[in-house]
Protein backbone atom coordinates (compact mmCIF):
# COMPACT_ATOMS: atom_id res chain seq x y z
CA UNK A 1 0.00 0.00 0.00
CA UNK A 2 1.39 3.35 -0.96
CA UNK A 3 0.47 6.56 0.78
CA UNK A 4 0.54 9.80 -1.01
CA UNK A 5 -0.15 13.14 0.48
CA UNK A 6 1.35 15.46 2.98
CA UNK A 7 0.54 16.47 6.48
CA UNK A 8 1.26 20.04 7.47
CA UNK A 9 1.12 21.56 10.85
CA UNK A 10 1.20 25.24 11.38
CA UNK A 11 2.14 26.85 14.64
CA UNK A 12 1.23 30.44 15.19
CA UNK A 13 2.76 32.22 18.12
CA UNK A 14 2.19 35.81 18.89
CA UNK A 15 5.37 37.76 19.38
CA UNK A 16 4.96 40.36 22.11
CA UNK A 17 5.74 43.93 21.04
CA UNK A 18 9.21 45.17 21.82
CA UNK A 19 9.10 47.38 24.88
CA UNK A 20 11.18 50.44 25.62
CA UNK A 21 14.32 49.46 27.50
CA UNK A 22 16.06 52.82 27.70
CA UNK A 23 15.23 56.50 27.24
CA UNK A 24 17.93 59.13 26.69
CA UNK A 25 16.94 62.77 27.07
CA UNK A 26 19.21 65.48 25.71
CA UNK A 27 19.02 69.21 25.10
CA UNK A 28 21.61 71.61 23.73
CA UNK A 29 21.53 73.82 26.83
CA UNK A 30 19.80 73.05 30.13
CA UNK A 31 19.56 76.76 31.01
CA UNK A 32 16.75 78.69 29.35
CA UNK A 33 15.81 82.34 29.41
CA UNK A 34 12.29 83.27 30.56
CA UNK A 35 9.95 83.10 27.54
CA UNK A 36 12.24 80.77 25.55
CA UNK A 37 11.06 77.47 24.07
CA UNK A 38 13.24 74.44 23.32
CA UNK A 39 12.67 70.94 21.97
CA UNK A 40 13.90 67.98 23.99
CA UNK A 41 15.80 65.33 22.05
CA UNK A 42 14.47 61.93 23.17
CA UNK A 43 16.13 58.71 21.97
CA UNK A 44 14.27 55.44 22.57
CA UNK A 45 16.08 52.10 22.73
CA UNK A 46 15.81 49.59 21.20
CA UNK A 47 15.07 51.12 17.81
CA UNK A 48 12.08 48.77 17.31
CA UNK A 49 10.29 50.45 20.25
CA UNK A 50 10.63 54.03 19.00
CA UNK A 51 6.94 54.27 18.06
CA UNK A 52 5.80 53.57 21.63
CA UNK A 53 4.25 56.40 23.59
CA UNK A 54 6.05 58.34 26.29
CA UNK A 55 4.73 60.95 28.71
CA UNK A 56 6.41 64.20 29.68
CA UNK A 57 6.04 65.83 33.11
CA UNK A 58 7.57 68.84 34.82
CA UNK A 59 8.23 68.84 38.56
CA UNK A 60 7.74 72.63 38.62
CA UNK A 61 5.33 73.81 35.89
CA UNK A 62 5.44 77.31 37.41
CA UNK A 63 9.00 77.54 36.09
CA UNK A 64 9.05 75.19 33.05
CA UNK A 65 6.18 73.51 31.22
CA UNK A 66 6.52 70.62 28.78
CA UNK A 67 3.94 69.53 26.21
CA UNK A 68 3.17 66.04 24.87
CA UNK A 69 5.76 66.46 22.10
CA UNK A 70 8.62 67.40 24.46
CA UNK A 71 8.62 71.14 23.84
CA UNK A 72 9.77 73.13 26.87
CA UNK A 73 8.43 76.59 27.70
CA UNK A 74 10.40 78.69 30.20
CA UNK A 75 7.82 80.51 32.36
CA UNK A 76 9.85 82.17 35.11
CA UNK A 77 13.08 81.88 37.07
CA UNK A 78 13.58 78.58 38.85
CA UNK A 79 14.39 74.95 38.18
CA UNK A 80 12.39 71.91 37.17
CA UNK A 81 13.06 68.23 36.64
CA UNK A 82 11.58 67.03 33.36
CA UNK A 83 10.67 63.33 33.37
CA UNK A 84 10.16 61.30 30.20
CA UNK A 85 8.45 57.98 30.97
CA UNK A 86 7.38 55.02 28.85
CA UNK A 87 3.62 54.40 29.08
CA UNK A 88 3.83 50.59 29.04
CA UNK A 89 6.49 50.11 31.71
CA UNK A 90 8.47 52.04 34.30
CA UNK A 91 11.42 53.02 32.11
CA UNK A 92 12.13 56.72 32.47
CA UNK A 93 14.77 59.39 32.20
CA UNK A 94 15.09 62.83 33.75
CA UNK A 95 16.83 66.10 33.00
CA UNK A 96 17.18 69.22 35.14
CA UNK A 97 16.23 72.52 33.47
CA UNK A 98 17.05 75.97 34.88
CA UNK A 99 15.30 79.21 33.91
CA UNK A 100 16.70 82.69 34.41
CA UNK A 101 15.21 86.11 33.84
CA UNK A 102 17.33 88.67 32.07
CA UNK A 103 18.15 91.75 34.12
CA UNK A 104 16.65 94.73 32.30
CA UNK A 105 17.61 97.52 34.66
CA UNK A 106 19.31 98.26 37.96
CA UNK A 107 18.25 101.08 40.21
CA UNK A 108 20.32 102.26 43.14
CA UNK A 109 18.39 104.07 45.81
CA UNK A 110 21.37 105.42 47.75
CA UNK A 111 22.65 108.97 47.94
CA UNK A 112 26.19 107.92 48.74
CA UNK A 113 28.14 104.85 47.71
CA UNK A 114 31.44 103.92 49.32
CA UNK A 115 33.87 101.63 47.64
CA UNK A 116 36.66 99.90 49.45
CA UNK A 117 39.56 98.39 47.54
CA UNK A 118 42.11 96.03 49.01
Amino acid sequence: MELSGYIYQTYVTEVPPVQIEKIDVKIENTTLQKGETKQLNVVISPEEAKDHKVTYTSSNPNSVTVDDKGVLQAIRSGSSTITVKAQENNVQSQIEIHVYSKVTSIRLDQKEIYMRCW
